[in-house]
């Protein structure tokens, strides 16, 4: 009978800071806390049942059943909450990636990098208003978040591991992640969804894409 293969090591990806209210400070008061979770919790009720856009912070106040004080302390405006939201989705992500989505330790490096953009874009799908939100207050001061530099150290990483074992890399890696990862911002995937039409025309044109700057990745099967 086989051994198991053993999991290979964790990498430490920079932490996620992209909205310090998200997360819980060293020393909040419970009291605090539970403030900041009935509001995420409250954000999260509203969205389900209209646009971010046309979410009041007095609407979300009550919702959360806190004052309006309360909330401003937490989140001086919508972008600073949807942050905060994307935040905390970001760091289920974070964890998947930390664990290498499971995939076996043999798994080549075009299989990896292509499983990794397929989550990314299911991400980006998933929180698209949310992104955009954000995006429309602050697209230049999103590309110096954490969530944008791990991201960026993830695909780095593989593209460097795949020049080591002397695949094709035609763009210097940090260059091609950059350009990858704008596909995945709010607005540019807006656009590219509606040139699409589809879900399956979308993912065509991303590893069409990614196939241009990292020759070597292989999309995971769809079904």
């Amino acid at each position: 009978m086989s051994s198991k293969s053993p999991s290979p090591p964790r990498r430490r990806l920079p932490l996620l800071a992209t909205a310090p209210a998200a997360a819980a400070v060293p020393g909040e008061r419970a009291d605090a806390a539970r403030n900041r979770a009935a509001i995420l919790a409250a954000a999260r009720r509203l969205l389900a049942t209209r646009p971010m856009r046309d979410i009041a912070m007095d609407d979300l106040a009550r919702e959360a059943s806190v004052g309006k004080g309360t909330l401003y302390r937490r989140f001086t405006d919508r972008t600073s909450l949807c942050l905060a939201l994307l935040d905390e989705n970001e760091r289920e992500l974070q964890e998947r990636v930390l664990g290498h989505f499971g995939l076996p330790e043999a798994t080549p490096v075009g299989e990896r990098l292509g499983v990794l953009l397929d989550a990314l874009l299911a991400f980006a799908l998933a929180n698209a208003e949310l992104l955009r939100e954000a995006e429309a207050s602050d697209r230049a001061g999103l590309l110096d978040t954490a969530v944008y530099r791990w991201r960026r150290v993830a695909i780095v990483r593989l593209a460097e591991r795949a020049r080591a074992e002397g695949l094709p890399c035609p763009v210097e890696a940090e260059l091609a992640a950059d350009v990858l990862l704008v596909f995945f911002g709010g607005e540019p995937l807006a656009r590219a969804q509606r040139r699409a039409g589809t879900p399956s025309v979308l993912r065509e044109q991303l590893f069409a894409l990614a196939g241009a700057l990292f020759p070597f990745v292989v999309a995971p099967p769809t079904g």
